[in-house]
Protein backbone atom coordinates (compact mmCIF):
# COMPACT_ATOMS: atom_id res chain seq x y z
CA UNK A 1 0.00 0.00 0.00
CA UNK A 2 2.83 2.16 1.10
CA UNK A 3 4.20 1.59 -2.22
CA UNK A 4 1.03 2.53 -4.57
CA UNK A 5 0.74 5.87 -2.21
CA UNK A 6 4.91 6.63 -3.26
CA UNK A 7 3.90 5.79 -6.57
CA UNK A 8 1.46 8.29 -7.29
CA UNK A 9 3.03 10.77 -5.20
CA UNK A 10 6.25 10.85 -7.27
CA UNK A 11 4.39 10.11 -10.82
CA UNK A 12 2.14 13.56 -9.76
CA UNK A 13 5.73 15.21 -9.28
CA UNK A 14 6.97 13.86 -12.03
CA UNK A 15 4.44 15.22 -14.21
CA UNK A 16 4.50 18.91 -12.55
CA UNK A 17 8.12 19.57 -12.92
CA UNK A 18 7.51 18.80 -16.50
CA UNK A 19 6.17 22.21 -16.77
CA UNK A 20 8.46 25.36 -17.00
CA UNK A 21 9.50 27.36 -13.80
CA UNK A 22 8.00 30.31 -15.99
CA UNK A 23 4.72 28.26 -15.99
CA UNK A 24 4.37 27.02 -12.98
CA UNK A 25 5.21 30.58 -11.34
CA UNK A 26 2.93 32.25 -13.57
CA UNK A 27 0.21 29.98 -12.71
CA UNK A 28 0.98 30.60 -8.93
CA UNK A 29 0.79 34.40 -9.81
CA UNK A 30 -2.25 34.37 -11.62
CA UNK A 31 -4.02 31.83 -9.31
CA UNK A 32 -3.54 34.46 -6.43
CA UNK A 33 -4.93 37.14 -8.23
CA UNK A 34 -7.92 35.94 -10.17
CA UNK A 35 -11.75 36.21 -8.46
CA UNK A 36 -13.76 33.57 -7.33
CA UNK A 37 -15.79 33.30 -10.34
CA UNK A 38 -13.40 33.27 -12.70
CA UNK A 39 -11.29 30.26 -10.23
CA UNK A 40 -14.78 28.75 -10.64
CA UNK A 41 -15.31 29.34 -14.20
CA UNK A 42 -12.06 27.93 -15.01
CA UNK A 43 -12.25 24.84 -13.07
CA UNK A 44 -15.87 23.97 -14.73
CA UNK A 45 -14.31 24.62 -18.41
CA UNK A 46 -11.32 22.54 -17.62
CA UNK A 47 -13.58 20.02 -16.54
CA UNK A 48 -15.20 20.15 -20.05
CA UNK A 49 -11.85 20.19 -22.09
CA UNK A 50 -10.93 17.14 -19.96
CA UNK A 51 -14.01 15.12 -20.86
CA UNK A 52 -13.69 15.96 -24.39
CA UNK A 53 -10.46 14.88 -25.64
CA UNK A 54 -11.57 16.71 -29.09
CA UNK A 55 -11.60 20.33 -27.58
CA UNK A 56 -9.80 22.55 -28.99
CA UNK A 57 -7.95 25.84 -27.73
CA UNK A 58 -10.97 27.91 -29.85
CA UNK A 59 -13.39 26.25 -27.91
CA UNK A 60 -12.04 27.34 -24.80
CA UNK A 61 -11.32 30.71 -26.06
CA UNK A 62 -14.98 31.00 -27.18
CA UNK A 63 -16.26 29.90 -24.08
CA UNK A 64 -14.05 32.25 -22.07
CA UNK A 65 -15.32 35.30 -24.27
CA UNK A 66 -19.20 34.00 -23.81
CA UNK A 67 -18.52 33.66 -20.19
CA UNK A 68 -17.23 37.52 -19.92
CA UNK A 69 -19.18 39.25 -22.08
CA UNK A 70 -19.43 42.38 -19.56
CA UNK A 71 -15.42 42.78 -19.72
CA UNK A 72 -14.43 41.90 -23.20
CA UNK A 73 -11.56 39.56 -22.82
CA UNK A 74 -9.16 39.50 -25.46
CA UNK A 75 -5.11 39.17 -26.19
CA UNK A 76 -3.51 37.92 -23.44
CA UNK A 77 -5.83 37.87 -20.94
CA UNK A 78 -7.96 35.76 -23.46
CA UNK A 79 -4.33 33.34 -23.32
CA UNK A 80 -4.01 34.07 -19.28
CA UNK A 81 -7.35 32.20 -19.09
CA UNK A 82 -6.65 29.23 -21.87
CA UNK A 83 -3.06 28.99 -19.62
CA UNK A 84 -5.17 28.30 -16.42
CA UNK A 85 -7.87 25.94 -17.95
CA UNK A 86 -4.83 24.11 -19.85
CA UNK A 87 -2.62 23.71 -15.89
CA UNK A 88 -6.39 22.33 -14.32
CA UNK A 89 -6.79 19.73 -17.10
CA UNK A 90 -2.81 19.02 -17.09
CA UNK A 91 -3.30 18.46 -13.10
CA UNK A 92 -6.45 16.41 -13.42
CA UNK A 93 -4.60 13.80 -16.15
CA UNK A 94 -1.68 14.03 -13.53
CA UNK A 95 -4.04 12.85 -11.12
CA UNK A 96 -5.78 10.55 -13.29
CA UNK A 97 -2.43 8.89 -14.83
CA UNK A 98 -0.95 8.32 -11.39
CA UNK A 99 -3.99 6.44 -9.79
CA UNK A 100 -3.73 4.31 -12.77
CA UNK A 101 -0.25 3.51 -12.40
CA UNK A 102 -0.65 1.59 -9.43
CA UNK A 103 0.62 -1.58 -9.60
CA UNK A 104 -1.41 -4.41 -9.94
CA UNK A 105 -0.49 -7.33 -7.39
CA UNK A 106 0.11 -10.76 -9.47
CA UNK A 107 -2.12 -12.81 -9.51
CA UNK A 108 -1.38 -16.70 -8.58
CA UNK A 109 -0.41 -19.17 -10.72
CA UNK A 110 -3.07 -21.74 -11.31
CA UNK A 111 -1.70 -24.78 -12.83
CA UNK A 112 -2.19 -25.00 -16.93
CA UNK A 113 -4.50 -22.69 -17.14
CA UNK A 114 -4.48 -20.37 -19.87
CA UNK A 115 -4.92 -16.93 -19.90
CA UNK A 116 -8.75 -16.08 -21.23
CA UNK A 117 -8.85 -13.61 -24.52
CA UNK A 118 -10.42 -11.20 -22.51
CA UNK A 119 -8.20 -10.30 -19.83
CA UNK A 120 -5.69 -9.37 -22.65
CA UNK A 121 -7.65 -7.42 -24.32
CA UNK A 122 -8.32 -5.23 -21.05
CA UNK A 123 -5.50 -5.18 -20.59
CA UNK A 124 -4.48 -3.76 -24.14
CA UNK A 125 -7.40 -1.62 -23.59
CA UNK A 126 -6.21 0.02 -20.24
CA UNK A 127 -2.71 0.21 -22.33
CA UNK A 128 -4.16 2.31 -25.16
CA UNK A 129 -6.22 4.72 -22.21
CA UNK A 130 -2.91 5.45 -20.75
CA UNK A 131 -0.97 5.83 -23.77
CA UNK A 132 -3.50 8.09 -25.31
CA UNK A 133 -4.07 10.45 -22.08
CA UNK A 134 -0.32 10.31 -21.89
CA UNK A 135 0.11 11.55 -25.30
CA UNK A 136 -2.60 14.38 -24.71
CA UNK A 137 -0.94 15.31 -21.28
CA UNK A 138 2.04 15.89 -23.41
CA UNK A 139 0.59 17.88 -25.49
CA UNK A 140 -1.16 20.21 -23.51
CA UNK A 141 1.87 20.59 -21.16
CA UNK A 142 3.77 21.54 -24.45
CA UNK A 143 1.27 24.32 -25.46
CA UNK A 144 0.80 25.63 -21.27
CA UNK A 145 5.03 26.00 -21.66
CA UNK A 146 4.37 27.94 -24.80
CA UNK A 147 1.96 29.93 -23.23
CA UNK A 148 3.56 30.82 -19.93
CA UNK A 149 7.00 32.20 -21.68
CA UNK A 150 4.83 34.51 -24.00
CA UNK A 151 2.96 35.68 -20.97
CA UNK A 152 5.44 35.23 -18.23
CA UNK A 153 6.40 39.18 -18.95
CA UNK A 154 2.80 40.45 -18.52
CA UNK A 155 1.88 38.21 -15.28
CA UNK A 156 1.33 41.87 -13.26
CA UNK A 157 -1.11 43.22 -15.62
CA UNK A 158 -2.98 39.94 -16.48
CA UNK A 159 -6.90 39.51 -16.00
CA UNK A 160 -7.12 42.24 -13.70
CA UNK A 161 -10.33 43.52 -15.32
CA UNK A 162 -12.06 40.20 -15.19
CA UNK A 163 -14.19 39.85 -12.60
Amino acid sequence: MLAAVMMSVVAALCGAEELSPEAQALHQQLLSRVAPAVRTWVLTEAQVVRSDPQCEERRVRVDAQAQFVPQPVVGNDLDALVFLVYVEVLQQLDREISRRQVPVEPAKKMEKKKPSPATNTVVEARARQEQELTERRQKLAGRVDELGRQLWGLSGTLLESIR
